[in-house]
């Protein structure tokens, strides 16, 4: 195992001990740690991750998948402007948060969602929910 796979595996070990779903912080790890390997010559000085994946993995807390995608009556947004429609529902929402990172249905994918002020899950783009989610909350400003 090179460096820099190596180097995700402490990061990796505790979003796994933090309730994070195997398959996708495993898929995290291994991206991460592969951008590693690809631009460690040409890494930005003082750019603390070398990846979306990486920043993911080492700040991202894992969420639930909820039972449903979204509470009665909330209309799905449109597919394909997951970052949108999670964006705008948090800023109408008081007291829920926007959350970015990955999730996954069939495969991992760069996502957005929103959480309730219970921390539950809402699914503002896919109609089903994801089998797992791992991001990073972000406060909206409104």
């Amino acid at each position: 195992m090179t460096d820099a796979l190596a180097s995700m595996k402490p990061y990796e070990q505790a979003a796994l001990a933090g309730g994070g779903d195997a398959a996708l912080v495993a898929y995290l790890s291994a991206t991460a740690g592969m951008s590693r390997l690809v631009n460690g010559r040409n890494r930005i000085v003082g750019m603390e991750y070398g990846s979306l994946a990486e920043f993911v993995l080492r700040e991202g807390q894992p969420y639930a998948p909820p039972a449903v995608a979204r509470p009665k009556g909330f209309r799905k947004g449109r597919n394909k402007l997951c970052f949108m429609n999670a964006l705008r529902t948090a800023e109408y929402h008081s007291g829920w948060t926007y959350v970015e990172g990955y999730a996954s249905g069939i495969i991992p994918v760069h996502h957005a969602w929103v959480v309730d002020e219970h921390g539950t899950v809402i699914e503002t783009t896919w109609a089903k929910p994801g089998e797992a989610y791992l991001g990073v909350p972000f406060e909206t400003d409104t």
